[in-house]
């Protein structure tokens, strides 16, 4: 886990968009010409998508265990797993379904109830994240107005990772040195 932590900003980027990358470039033609295109288009998001789960969780795993103080990493961990496990049934239920049947039936509120919390619990995750980053790197409890920023950068990762990375690697690093593990 502390792996991906140590990982360049750069080098994050680069895994986030290779692995979709590469399946893209040899699954092209296959995806243009097949009648399960809805398949390939879910097969190819997987990779970025636990990518950028592994780092969400990470940070709020490593983090809490450096600061454990007002923060509730059960809620946090919850948050997270109904956020996993609602990826991949929304990944099967639109592989293996035609939208058009599922908006229009009864189900139709139930999806969208699901989809509701699944964002709740994504922007509650970042707001843990951002917390945890913001109160260890000021050694206080801060506020919401000092984390908002921090949100919207763990919250669109192709831009966050750029900034939130390399304050994730200085706190890695530090409690490195300081604990003496390499």
């Amino acid at each position: 886990m502390k792996n991906i932590l140590l990982l360049k900003h750069w080098q994050l980027f680069l895994l986030f968009y290779l692995g979709p990358g590469i399946l893209q470039i040899f699954l092209f033609e296959k995806i243009m010409n097949s009648e399960g295109q809805r398949y390939l288009i879910a097969l190819i998001s997987l990779p970025a998508y636990f990518v950028y789960s592994f780092w969400i969780y990470s940070i709020g795993i490593y983090l809490f265990r450096i600061k454990q103080k007002g923060f509730n990493l059960t809620r946090f961990k919850i948050s997270f797993f109904f956020l996993i496990f609602y990826f991949i049934f929304f990944l099967l239920l639109f592989a293996f379904i035609k939208v058009d049947t599922v908006f229009e039936s009864a189900w139709a509120i139930g999806f969208v109830m699901l989809h509701l919390i699944a964002i709740f619990c994504y922007l509650y995750c970042s707001y843990f994240n951002a917390k945890l980053l913001n109160s260890i790197e000021q050694t206080k409890n801060v506020g919401i107005n000092e984390i908002l920023g921090d949100i919207f950068l763990i919250l669109f990762f192709p831009l966050g990772v750029w900034f939130v990375q390399p304050r994730v690697n200085k706190i890695v690093k530090f409690q490195n040195r300081d604990t003496g593990y390499e």
